[in-house]
Order: C-alpha cells, then sequence, then structure tokens
C-alpha cells in the first residue's frame, strides 16, 4: 500500500489524467455495449455510481493516508527541533593588561619566585575548553598552550622587548591573533561535536577529537599567528555535530587574513554567523 501512495505522489498527473480522461471513457463504453438486457441509461447509471463509489473510497483512503504522514513527518520534525542543537560563534574582546614598562627580568622573576607558577606543570586531568589553532608555515596545528614567547606577544599587542648587547630594545611584530567562543545556543546537546580550521583549497581538513557539548556550553579557540607572506588567504573554521535522534549538522564560518599593502599591516575578518546545514 505504501509503496502505491508513493508512486501517486510521484506520478500526481497521471494519476489526474487517468481519472478526468480514462474513467468516464470506461463508464461510456461500458454503457454502449448491451452487458446485460436493459437499458442503456440504467447501466450507465450503474457503471457511474459503482465505480464513482469506488474511486471516492480510494480517494478517502488516500487522503486519510496524507493526512497521517504529514501529522508524522511535522511530530518527527517537532521532536527533531526540540532536540535541535545549534553553536553560535562570539569573537572575544581583547584587554591589554600587562603593563610595557615592566621589564623583562622583572616578569622573569615574578615568574621565577613571586608568583607560584609552577604549580600549574604538575599533571591534572581536565576538560578541554580552550585551544590554540596556529598558522605557521601554510600549516595549521591544534596546540593546548602557546610558547611563553608567543602569549607575551598576545599580552602586548604585538610588541616585543629584545635584549641585545645591553641595550633592551622595543619592537613591533605583525601578529593575528583572533580569540573565539563557540557555545551550544539550541535545544539540545552536540553529540560528536568537533571542530577544525583549514584552508579553503585544502581536500583533506583535520579537525579536534570529538566530544560532547551541552545546552549553554562554551568552547574557546584563540587563532594566532606570526606574520609571513604564507598565512594571507581565505580560511574556513568548521563545526561538525549529532542531535539525539542521530541527525548530523555542520556549520561553516569564513575566515580571511589579508593585508593592507598600504599601510603594510595585515587584518583579519571572520563571520559571525554560520549556516547550519542538515546532512
Amino acid at each position: 500500500m505504501k509503496k502505491k501512495i508513493d508512486y501517486i505522489k510521484k506520478h500526481p498527473f497521471l494519476i489526474f489524467s487517468v481519472i478526468i480522461i480514462f474513467i468516464p471513457l470506461i463508464i461510456y463504453l461500458l454503457s454502449v455495449v448491451p452487458w446485460l438486457p436493459s437499458g442503456d441509461n440504467d447501466w450507465a447509471g450503474f457503471w457511474g455510481g459503482y465505480i464513482g463509489a469506488i474511486i471516492g473510497g480510494i480517494c478517502t483512503v488516500i487522503g486519510v493516508y496524507w493526512t497521517i504522514d504529514y501529522s508524522q513527518e511535522n511530530y518527527k520534525e517537532d521532536v527533531r527541533n526540540r532536540t535541535l542543537p545549534y553553536i553560535s560563534l562570539y569573537a572575544l574582546q581583547q584587554d591589554r593588561l600587562t603593563d610595557l614598562l615592566i621589564s623583562t627580568s622583572r616578569c622573569i622573576k615574578d615568574t621565577e619566585g613571586l608568583n607560584p607558577v609552577n604549580e600549574s606543570n604538575k599533571y591534572r586531568e581536565y576538560r578541554l575548553e580552550k585551544v590554540f589553532m596556529v598558522i605557521e608555515n601554510k600549516e595549521i596545528s591544534y596546540k593546548k598552550e602557546l610558547t611563553e614567547r608567543q602569549e607575551k606577544l598576545i599580552e602586548n599587542g604585538g610588541m616585543e622587548e629584545v635584549y641585545k648587547e645591553g641595550i633592551t630594545s622595543l619592537y613591533s611584530r605583525k601578529i593575528v591573533s583572533v580569540p573565539i567562543e563557540l557555545e551550544n545556543v539550541g535545544n539540545g546537546i552536540a553529540l560528536q561535536f568537533n571542530v577544525g580550521l583549514y584552508r579553503l583549497e585544502d581536500k583533506e581538513p583535520k579537525f579536534l577529537f570529538p566530544f560532547d557539548l551541552k545546552v549553554g556550553e562554551k568552547m574557546c579557540i584563540h587563532i594566532f599567528s606570526e606574520y609571513t607572506s604564507d598565512i594571507i588567504g581565505d580560511y574556513v573554521l568548521e563545526v561538525h555535530y549529532e542531535d539525539l535522534l542521530n541527525n548530523s549538522y555542520h556549520q561553516k564560518f569564513e575566515f580571511k587574513v589579508e593585508k593592507d599593502e598600504s599601510r603594510n599591516r595585515i587584518f583579519t575578518s571572520l563571520e559571525l554567523c554560520g549556516k547550519q546545514v542538515r546532512e
């Protein structure tokens, strides 16, 4: 029965033509041919009523089936929407908290003695909440943390103290520093959530290992690079995940690194609204 209904759905014009053209023709032929001794009008009325009742019954069954099928589809879609995750992307603001007038020796002294940061070197287990995506030599690598020098560059807005021949000089380095926050603002948990950054021309992008992102949970990403001509280009930040019904989705956010030749500086642009696509 389902196959017949599906066939009718796929060929509505053919079925309509049969009902409008061929059925009246069949009724006419049945009324003309003398099957039994009776008046033509009697047989025409009989066959018309008989076939009309059959057609009416079939149409009623099809109508009921379509109504139930439509209701079931709406119900499934409603259930899917109630469990549908959606990833929202936020670009974080950057505050420069480091005083550039503090000497390098003072910074080293603080990290070694005054502030017990060495405690962070002990073994610990934790949920991955932040990852650094480092662009370098046309390659993109994922790291849990940056080097001390790279962190200083971010804190100082690209300014770096260089000690040479007893003189400390301050240099301006061109860097890409884009902190991002991903949050599940949908209605359901995002299962098998994974994220990756790749160049637009990459054929086999690499992604992080998957994990689950509950409603309201966030993950921080920081795209970082020191300027070389290799980093200029178009990139895609892409996320994949599933809902509780095993439906798969992905979202893509365009990311660009460009150079302003007139001012000899680089700038970045990030699309904040990635269209959700069901796979």
